[in-house]
């Protein structure tokens, strides 16, 4: 089954992004309107990923957890890290911390890195630096907050499931031409519906099975799905 249409707008393209858009908009509201902030002007480029710039995240990996020993958990993530197309060969880490004092000793080291960070909240620091030739995404959070287990869950999923992944490298090739706020979109319902519900139907082990929200994911995946419309009839409508 052909899971993405062409960026073309014809009615059945309109007619899919609308119920797309439903279900986003009942399921995860904050998410969705967060998307109106999306330019409809940019439209993202998409390239094959430069092999230059995979083997510098594989380095920063390294260097980073050479520096922060006693238990500290960093993960290369995005396109990049499983070589699939995506936006300007960005290369996307993120950082785990359990305790305060944790959080502040890997931000000093992170700081030393990639100078001062972009954003900083309750629930994550963020930095976004140009570091030889390529952009650095880099999120310092923990696992109790819902941004972390975000990001996450969508490393873990690429990372187990080929199937997920080749299905994911099959949105982004048809993704090449659409507008910045579609592609959020697209990358939304993938992530946050429709691979949550696949997952609901099988026994899902996760890589990293002491993150102690993951094991309960399964529970409430299901408990989503109860009144909604089947994920066979939904994925016609990507």
């Amino acid at each position: 089954m052909n899971l993405y249409h062409s960026p073309m707008k014809s009615p059945r393209t309109f007619l899919s992004q609308f119920f797309r858009n439903c279900i986003l908009l009942f399921r995860l509201p904050i998410d969705f309107l967060l998307t109106f902030s999306d330019t409809l002007e940019k439209v993202p480029e998409l390239k094959e990923i430069n092999e230059e710039s995979h083997n510098l995240g594989q380095k920063l990996l390294k260097k980073m957890r050479s520096q922060m020993s006693g238990g500290m958990r960093a993960y290369f993530i995005g396109s990049n890290f499983f070589k699939i197309i995506g936006i300007d060969n960005d290369i996307d880490f993120l950082v785990e911390y359990e305790t305060e004092d944790e959080k502040e000793k890997w931000k000093k080291i992170l700081i030393k890195h990639f100078g001062k960070p972009v954003l900083e909240s309750r629930t994550f620091t963020k930095w976004e630096v140009i570091y030889s030739g390529f952009p650095i995404e880099v999120v310092l959070s923990n696992p109790k907050f819902r941004i972390f287990r975000k990001i996450f869950d969508s490393y873990n999923a690429l990372y187990s499931d080929p199937e997920i992944r080749k299905e994911y490298e099959e949105l982004k090739r048809n993704s090449v031409g659409v507008t910045l706020r579609e592609y959020n979109r697209r990358q939304l319902y993938f992530f946050e519906y429709y691979v949550k519900n696949k997952i609901s139907r099988r026994n899902y082990r996760p890589i990293d099975g002491d993150l102690k929200a993951l094991p309960k994911l399964s529970v409430v995946f299901i408990l989503l799905k109860i009144g909604s419309l089947e994920i066979d009839t939904i994925s016609n409508f990507i």
